[in-house]
């Protein structure tokens, strides 16, 4: 299932091709926001955050398989981490892509991340995104509980407006869909 998020009530300035830092953010101050478009420091934060908690399932879908690897050379801009200024820790990450999607919101399908990521990675050359779904966000163990999770939705909303993009949708996964 996909939800759709409106992601029109922040509207940073567009900032395409920056250097990956995007510096605090009103809705969530004493916080930055270091895309994958710094490679480097993007790669250090998200291995800090990953390492101890990435889901399993992640580990066992095909698009998933295929896909995620290429997220951060593809669409730099949308792959973040939220950082907490004074301490310099990461907060936690955020992965989503751009897609062209120009159909009613009744038809979203129920493809949810494989959808996402096939029609990410279509190739479909002079497509222009039209919105962008979130994949995953994940907090670090030593924040949750204290409602990043909303913060870091704030964060991923901030990040697909930077882009010029106006709606975000999410796939939603059951809570027990292994069992």
């Amino acid at each position: 299932m996909v939800a759709r998020i409106d992601a029109e009530r922040h509207r940073p300035r567009r900032r395409r091709g920056g250097s990956g830092c995007r510096g605090s953010l009103g809705a969530v101050s004493g916080r930055s926001i270091v895309t994958a478009r710094s490679a480097d420091r993007f790669r250090e934060l998200r291995r800090g955050v990953v390492a101890r908690s990435e889901p399993a399932f992640l580990n066992h879908d095909r698009s998933v398989a295929r896909y995620w690897g290429l997220l951060p050379e593809r669409y730099p801009d949308f792959q973040f981490c939220l950082v907490d200024d004074a301490s310099g820790q990461p907060i936690g990450v955020g992965h989503s892509v751009p897609l062209d999607f120009d159909e009613p919101w009744s038809s979203l399908p129920d493809g949810g991340l494989d959808w996402a990521l096939e029609l990410a990675f279509s190739g479909r050359p002079g497509t222009q995104s039209t919105v962008a779904s979130a994949l995953y966000i994940l907090v670090a163990d030593g924040f949750r509980g204290q409602g990043w999770s909303t913060r870091m939705l704030e964060a991923m909303r901030a990040v697909v407006t930077a882009e010029g993009l106006t709606h975000l949708v999410a796939p939603v996964r059951p809570s027990r869909k292994a069992s």
